[in-house]
């Protein structure tokens, strides 16, 4: 992973931490958009996608041949919901329809009640949480075996039906039965594309804060419930657990303490270049451009840019992901202008 993918939860510690807080699956980009929240009178969801099965072949790469489940993520845009499924080891064989029901669990075939009037259901062989090649099985998957993301995702439940005999089986609620497809991404990123009929507003709400955060169209945000609306891209990005690597561009977070002590900290753990005041959801903040010293987790001459917002008792942060001089670093600061925008207080 190149070095400027290394970073939002970097700017973490030293910002927070610091101060005590039917075809085969294919590759398919996302572009950016820079328009406001709102979606425009005008805008338009362009479908994709099909509403019929649809399967894909196994990709793994490591023996024994299991890909090994390490995360779940549920990203939403403007127009798409994504629901991704990242491995160790490469990606399983997939194949995803929508069933009527009544959904049951693998191997205990008891019911199972998923949310959304429309269930997508999602099997991956060969597939587990847990890697048994050893004499002590080690669960891979930490996460939750059912969670309903947050808004504005439509997704209205994720579940897992089964994970058993390198079969996993996992269903997808949905208010009706939406176009899908099924990509993969990096190697070993299985994901569910879900396109929405029309184009709805892209705000979410920051986790024990007041504030809502919107983010421009065509951008997506993290909603899984380890992470909801904390991080923002471009384009859809990839959240490996318990790793400081990160793809996104902006984080939202609050922070351990007040403002005044975020700044003085701040200026302590680098070269800040650039200060200025602003006002951020009709709040006072701060903005530093920071160039790193080379003393802490980062090399020398990384840059970023955090927005310290005024709330209380604990400041609002939004910063971009550090990287070295660049336009990947231009970019990134160029969002967490964008982003600080768009916030508001709810």
């Amino acid at each position: 992973m190149p070095a400027t993918m290394r970073g939002a939860r970097r700017v973490a510690v030293v910002v927070v931490g610091l101060l005590g807080a039917a075809s085969a699956a294919s590759s398919e980009p996302s572009g950016a958009a820079t328009s406001a929240a709102r979606p425009a009178a005008t805008a338009r969801c362009t479908p994709f996608g099909t509403t019929a099965g649809a399967r894909g072949p196994a990709r793994v790469t490591r023996t024994p041949a299991v890909a090994l489940l390490r995360n779940v993520q549920v990203q939403a845009s403007t127009c798409v919901d994504e629901v991704a499924f990242l491995f160790r080891g490469g990606t399983p064989a997939w194949s995803a329809r929508y069933e009527r029901g009544p959904l049951v669990e693998d191997p205990s075939g008891r019911t199972a009640t998923v949310a959304g009037s429309a269930h997508l259901v999602l099997r991956l062989r060969p597939a587990a949480g847990v890697d048994l090649s050893s004499s002590r099985p080690a669960p891979t998957y930490d996460g939750p075996a059912k969670f309903r993301p947050a808004a504005p995702s439509a997704v209205a439940e994720v579940r897992r039906l089964g994970d058993f005999e390198a079969t996993m089986t996992w269903a997808i609620g949905l208010p009706r039965r939406w176009r899908f497809r099924v990509v993969t991404r990096h190697g070993d990123q299985l994901v569910v594309r879900i396109a929405a009929p029309a184009p709805r507003a892209t705000r979410c709400d920051v986790p024990g804060t007041a504030a809502r955060a919107g983010y421009p169209h065509g951008w997506f945000t993290e909603l899984s419930p380890r992470w909801p609306c904390r991080f923002f891209a471009a384009a859809p990005f990839v959240v490996f657990p318990a790793s400081d690597v990160t793809t996104w561009a902006v984080t939202v977070s609050q922070a351990a303490t007040a403002a005044p002590k975020v700044v003085a900290a701040t200026r302590a753990s680098g070269r800040v270049v650039h200060s200025r005041t602003a006002r951020v959801a009709g709040l006072g903040a701060t903005v530093l451009d920071v160039v790193t010293s080379g003393r802490g987790l980062y090399p020398a001459g990384y840059r970023y840019r955090v927005y310290v917002v005024a709330t209380r008792p604990r400041a609002l942060l939004v910063y971009s992901a550090p990287g070295p001089p660049g336009r990947r670093t231009d970019a990134a600061q160029a969002g967490a202008d964008r982003i600080a925008s768009l916030l508001r207080r709810r």
